[in-house]
């Protein structure tokens, strides 16, 4: 089975992301009451355990995927035993420093940066994953109100801890 059967059919990242947040849960309790952030090593962490799992997948972060004004992804895939593979992964967490708003803020402009359609041509077959991860109620209540669009899917993984994931893709 080839690299894209398992990661779109079995949403086998998604697994790999929750197994690495309950593994790490009280890793991440501590580090969000540290100010500065603990999304890179989130994303750092997301990242190697995918090149572990798939050792031929490239794994590239922090890179041009959208076109002018659009930002950089958090996370990019792609394999060199399949050319018609890409996934783009959008990473972020809460943050003790910002509003319990920011989370559900910052994931809602990665849907809709995803959901407008600029990313470069060669991205745009893609198959585009937007992640939060709350470690406080208050920002799992805002994340509650992201609405998937037609063809989307939206859903929630409870952790524990007061950790959910919450997962957006195109269906």
């Amino acid at each position: 089975m080839d690299i894209t059967t398992l990661i779109q059919s079995n949403d086998q990242i998604e697994q790999i992301l929750f197994t690495r947040v309950k593994a790490n849960a009280n890793t991440i309790v501590a580090a969000h009451q540290l100010k500065g952030g603990w999304e890179g090593w989130a994303q750092v962490s997301l990242a190697l355990e995918i090149k572990n799992k798939w050792p031929n997948t490239t794994v590239l972060r922090e890179q041009a995927v959208y076109g002018e004004g659009g930002g950089l992804a958090d996370i990019v895939l792609t394999s060199a035993a399949d050319p018609n593979f890409i996934q783009i992964i959008e990473l972020k967490v809460d943050l003790v420093n910002k509003a319990t708003t920011s989370l559900a803020n910052r994931v809602d402009d990665d849907i809709n940066k995803i959901r407008q359609g600029g990313a470069k041509v060669k991205y745009t077959r893609a198959y585009f994953v937007a992640v939060g991860i709350c470690v406080t109620a208050a920002s799992q209540n805002h994340m509650n109100n992201i609405k998937p669009g037609p063809g989307e899917k939206y859903f929630k993984w409870p952790v524990g801890n007061e950790i959910d994931v919450f997962v957006w893709h195109k269906a």
